[in-house]
C-alpha cells in the first residue's frame, strides 16, 4: 500500500476514533430512559435501553481496534489479513479501517 493510502487510513482512523468516543459519551449523557408505567411503552423502552446498550458495546469494540490499526501503519503490516497474509480489499478497508482479517477469514471465524 502506498503511502497517500496509509496517511488516508490514518486520518479515517483517527476521525473513526472521535466519532465513536463521541457516540460513547452521547449515548451515556442520555442515560438509561425513564419507564412511563405503562405496560406497553415501559416493555418498548426496555427494548430501546438493550438496543443502545448493544449498540454502545459494538462502539467501544471498534474503538478498542483502532491503537492496533494505527500500530500496524506505523509497522507497514496495515491493510494485510493477519491470519492468510493477503491484502485486505480497500472495500473493506474503507468501511471498515480498524479490519484485522480479510474478508474470507472473517467469515471462516463465523464473527
Amino acid at each position: 500500500m502506498d503511502d497517500a493510502a496509509l496517511q488516508k487510513y490514518e486520518r479515517a482512523l483517527l476521525a473513526l476514533r472521535d466519532d465513536l468516543c463521541g457516540q460513547i459519551e452521547a449515548a451515556s449523557d442520555a442515560g438509561s430512559a425513564s419507564i412511563d408505567g405503562r405496560i406497553g411503552r415501559s416493555g418498548d423502552t426496555l427494548h430501546a435501553q438493550q438496543v443502545s446498550r448493544e449498540m454502545n458495546r459494538r462502539r467501544e469494540a471498534r474503538l478498542k481496534l483502532i491503537p492496533a490499526a494505527l500500530q500496524r501503519i506505523k509497522a507497514g503490516e496495515f491493510g494485510r489479513c493477519a491470519s492468510c497474509r493477503r491484502p485486505i480489499s480497500t472495500a473493506r478497508l474503507d468501511a471498515f479501517p480498524e479490519s484485522l482479517l480479510c474478508i474470507n477469514c472473517q467469515s471462516r471465524r463465523g464473527c
